[in-house]
């Protein structure tokens, strides 16, 4: 299980971020919203943290399955081979991403489970991480000159 600190929790942010976030990707099975730091300004000290990770939340509604056994057991799988593999993996830079919510669709428990960990291997996959880590300014400054703009 992640630690607290790296859980989406509260329903304000969950909302913050899919509707104030960005679509870093697509695809049939679920859909990443990334909420950049200059929207929440409450964790810029985190940046200066190397081992910084962002907080991240799994939205999976009752259109994907009635049955909260399925849909529970999706969002556990994808949450620890985010714990064991990306979390543990020093090469991605976070520090311009304050919140990240996978949002699952209905085709996500029609498939394998192998097949939709492929598709959010393949989703942060340094291609198209390199778009999200391109998201915000990483500096502190920056950021705050970010927040002050906007």
């Amino acid at each position: 299980m992640f630690p607290k600190r790296f859980r989406l929790q509260a329903s304000w942010f969950f909302n913050k971020t899919l509707k104030e976030g960005m679509r870093y990707y697509a695809c049939p099975f679920f859909v990443i919203m990334a909420l950049p730091h200059w929207h929440e300004t409450g964790r810029l000290k985190a940046l200066e943290d190397p081992h910084y990770r962002p907080r991240i939340g799994f939205v999976v509604s009752k259109k994907v399955h009635k049955r909260a056994v399925k849909r529970n057991r999706l969002k556990r799988i994808v949450r620890e081979w985010m714990r064991q593999s990306l979390w543990q993996d020093d090469r991605y830079d976070w520090k311009g991403v304050a919140s990240l919510a996978v949002v699952f669709r209905p085709d996500a428990v029609k498939v394998s489970e192998a097949e939709v960990l492929e598709r959010i291997h393949h989703a942060f996959s340094p291609k198209h991480f390199k778009r999200l880590a391109e998201l915000s300014p990483t500096t502190l400054e920056q950021v705050k000159g970010a927040s002050d703009a906007s």
